[in-house]
């Protein structure tokens, strides 16, 4: 009977272990779905995110237990989605990739011109020179158009941003490089930059420097512009865009372009004389524009001044040519027509001064002040009461021969106080040659006698 019994409970056990091992086959563990493939980054200024699909909703199990078979199928059918997604993305994606990639090329050969001579041709760096910008933090962490702006504007050895010692010139040396193919340096190394969207504690200190940096610009093109009303706007103009035969223009100027703030500082300390080959008006400028008490920090402002109203290379080069104007010769006004205009025309008989006076180029008014009219701030002195001084100037000479010899000689002798300081030799040299011995005489007679 115990036997009996024992064989009853193996059996019922041996059944419950069949029912738990077939309970147990029919039952399946989901796997987590493949991870969504994350589009390929671009680098165009302004990426279009990609649209991330919905995930499909994973079908609940059902109570009946699933064979090997219908699992089978459940894969083949993910797959079938996820792939199907794949493709939905890839389509969607080539607009703004090839753009990135042509931006990209562009900018590899640019970069082996113009920067590979530091950091080399792979942008791996070359010690001491150049760092290496695929792995550089710093490139990475910057957008492509703040990168650009980096690079145009360079650093100095002393720069807190520089870490090898050595200076990076502006646009890397070569200015002939444009705006737009900075930009496409730059895209270039964001396609090779390992850290690229990562954040950089030396990005973000660079960035703070750059705001301080463009606000103290701003103060400095203010401090800047007042000098140069005072100081160059008598030859250069208010507006900065010259005066035919006297000062060039500012703004479209090639040269102001051209120069860094360091070489332009240097050219305003030594000037330009009238014999320079690349002298284009006859008239010299003199060192310090004709005001040596300019100090540093003035020379510092003016050309920051100076380079807030250039329009730069770019620009210059994109404006017209223009012909050149022909130049109508002066004529001489009647005495009627000067007296009609409130001139003097009895000092010289037929000849009158006023006239005279109001036609040299450049005109007079440019460096002087005479009755209330011209230059407050120019390099030359007030004329006005200069019958009162005029004999005092040089002994053995009259009032008339020291006027005389100032315009014919200038530079003979060189009053010590004008306006904006001590006076320099900033008289042109070729007034004589504009005027007959007797139009030189009615302009000694009008400058003593107005």
């Amino acid at each position: 009977m115990n036997r009996l019994i024992s064989i009853v409970v193996a059996i019922f056990l041996v059944m419950v272990l069949l029912r738990i091992v077939a309970a147990m086959a029919g039952q399946t563990i989901e796997a987590p779905p493949p991870p969504t493939p994350r589009p390929t980054a671009t680098f165009t200024p302004t990426p279009e995110p990609l649209p991330t699909p919905e995930p499909s909703p994973t079908p609940a199990p059902t109570a009946a237990p699933m064979t090997n078979d219908a699992s089978a199928a459940t894969n083949t059918s993910t797959t079938q989605e996820t792939a199907s997604q794949q493709v939905a993305m890839a389509e969607s994606a080539p607009v703004a990739s090839s753009a990135s990639m042509q931006a990209a090329g562009d900018g590899e050969a640019l970069f082996g011109e113009a920067c590979a001579p530091c950091h080399g041709q792979d942008a791996q760096g070359i010690p001491g020179i150049g760092l290496n910008l695929r792995t550089s933090d710093f490139v990475g962490a910057l957008t492509p158009e703040e990168l650009a702006h980096f690079v145009a504007i360079g650093r100095t050895a002393d720069s807190e941003f520089n870490i090898v010692g050595v200076p990076m010139p502006p646009r890397g040396g070569r200015n002939d490089l444009t705006d737009a193919q900075l930009l496409a340096i730059a895209e270039y190394l964001h396609s090779i930059n390992q850290n690229v969207g990562k954040p950089s504690p030396r990005a973000d200190d660079y960035r703070q420097w750059l705001l301080r940096e463009e606000t103290q610009a701003d103060v400095l093109v203010s401090l800047g512009q007042t000098a140069y009303l005072r100081y160059c706007a008598v030859c250069h103009a208010p507006d900065a865009q010259g005066r035919p035969g006297l000062g060039k223009n500012l703004v479209t100027s090639r040269f102001v372009a051209e120069q860094s703030d360091a070489d332009l500082i240097a050219f305003i300390r030594v000037g330009r004389p009238a014999d320079d080959p690349l002298n284009t008006t006859g008239i010299a400028m003199l060192p310090y524009g004709g005001q040596p008490t300019l100090s540093d920090a003035d020379l510092t402002n003016l050309v920051a001044y100076m380079r807030s109203v250039n329009l730069g290379l770019e620009a210059i080069a994109a404006l017209p040519t223009e012909a050149p104007t022909e130049v109508a010769p002066t004529e001489t006004p009647t005495p009627a027509a000067v007296a009609e205009a409130g001139g003097d025309t009895a000092a010289a008989g037929a000849i009158d001064g006023a006239a005279v006076f109001a036609r040299l180029n450049p005109p007079c008014l440019t460096c002087h002040q005479l009755g209330g009219r011209g230059s407050k701030f120019g390099p030359g002195p007030n004329l006005d009461g200069l019958k009162d001084v005029a004999a005092t100037r040089v002994e053995g000479l009259s009032a008339e021969e020291y006027v005389h010899q100032s315009i014919v000689e200038p530079g003979a002798f060189v009053v010590k106080q004008c306006p904006a300081g001590p006076c320099v030799n900033a008289m042109p040299k070729n007034y004589a040659d504009q005027m007959t011995a007797e139009e030189l005489d009615a302009l000694v007679q009008y400058l003593l006698n107005h």
